[in-house]
């Protein structure tokens, strides 16, 4: 069977691009030919370019609705945005690096098809599958697609005979949102959430009508050695370490405030890459530019893990790390839902004396893989079931 997957894969985040990877990879293991549907909206593409426009950002600034507006309150927005535009130009040779990194490693890991940089693109020539299959990751999140929810994520596009089923979705809708998307939600095969939190509401939406199932993202899919396949060669760091790796958020000071506490306990360096990083004092020795090859690499060789970030935990869990979360404030029911559900749930915290205590205590893989391994096989089941 062919079959393409669309996503947020050229997002210059190693999450996004992992979770396609893994996904991409175990239907291939399960012996289909895969694609990624290579769609590269403009709206979103504009955030993961070396040099920015500021043209866009000024539009974009300038039609935000932000309560009794007016056009010179609009034009004084669209200013901001050209100058924030133009102002983004300084991280141009930290964003050309991390474009190489992220454009080698989709080079290397995926089969995308031709490009598509509008929705009308993708419904006039769309990709020849068996099956198309949207998630993981957001894609059902107005906030990331320019303000509504995207029909190319919705699977709104390809013959009508093509099935057409989701794979752990990432969902961040509210009822209005979720009203407006229901006569496309009834076109789907089958519905698969990564979170249990809307799956109450899309049951109603599509009024039990669809299948509809609760699966792991596509990162727990693969085994620890099927990723090395994907680490970076280099050695990236000599001597015992400390990595960080955030997602904006007032809980990153928690984290770095741990890792700092960490290191002064055991005299390792810290090691940060996350994204936009804030450095809060001079312990944090360095933040490091990295792509997905670079990631793995430091979190396979670090002694100790200390995170906020989804993926961070899932690529700290499967390559057994001792590790300890910081559970994001919006989004951190993603992290807890599922630490829980393999008996991990000793491994977050929400200040940085339980972060201590819980990185320090010792984990008990056997019965945590027991638990992974048995939502993996739920999942796998799954895809079998909508591959047949």
């Amino acid at each position: 069977m062919r079959i393409g997957i669309i996503t947020f894969h050229f997002a210059y985040n190693c999450g996004a691009l992992l979770q396609c990877v893994a996904l991409c990879n175990k239907l291939e293991q399960m012996g289909h030919e895969v694609c990624v549907i290579n769609y590269q909206p403009w709206y979103h593409k504009n955030r993961y370019i070396p040099i920015k426009n500021p043209l866009y950002f000024a539009l974009k600034r300038a039609k935000r609705r932000e309560g009794k507006d007016t056009i010179i309150k609009q034009g004084l927005r669209g200013i901001k945005g050209f100058a924030a535009g133009v102002y983004a130009w300084r991280h141009y040779p930290k964003l050309k690096k991390v474009d190489t990194y992220f454009s080698k490693f989709i080079d290397m890991s995926l089969k995308e098809t031709k490009v598509y940089r509008t929705y009308k693109q993708l419904v006039d020539n769309p990709p020849k599958c068996d099956l198309y299959i949207s998630g993981s990751d957001q894609l059902w999140n107005p906030k990331l697609t320019d303000g509504k929810i995207d029909p190319a994520y919705l699977l709104e596009f390809g013959d009508k005979d093509i099935r057409r089923v989701t794979y752990a979705m990432g969902v961040s809708l509210d009822n209005s949102d979720i009203e407006k998307i229901k006569d496309s939600l009834m076109k789907l095969d089958a519905i698969s959430l990564r979170e249990e939190e809307y799956y109450e509401e899309i049951i109603k939406a599509t009024d039990n009508k669809v299948p509809m199932h609760i699966d792991i993202d596509p990162t727990f899919l693969l085994k620890m050695e099927d990723y090395d396949k994907y680490i970076c060669e280099e050695k990236l760091c000599e001597e015992p370490f400390i990595f960080t790796y955030t997602m904006m958020d007032k809980s990153r000071e928690k984290v770095y405030e741990t890792a700092m506490e960490l290191s002064k306990r055991h005299n390792m360096k810290i090691i940060d890459a996350s994204a936009n990083p804030k450095k809060p004092s001079e312990h944090l020795e360095e933040h490091r530019i990295c792509g997905p090859s670079q990631f793995l690499w430091y979190i396979k060789n670090a002694d100790y893990i200390v995170t906020n970030s989804f993926h961070g935990t899932a690529f700290s869990v499967n390559m057994k790390k001792k590790f300890v979360t910081i559970p994001h404030s919006h989004t951190g029911y993603r992290v807890t839902e599922i630490l829980v559900k393999i008996g991990l749930s000793n491994r977050y915290a929400y200040n940085v004396d339980d972060a201590i205590e819980c990185i320090n205590k010792e984990i008990e893989w056997g019965k945590s893989d027991e638990l992974l391994d048995e939502l993996r096989r739920e999942s796998i089941n799954y895809l079998e079931s909508q591959t047949r």
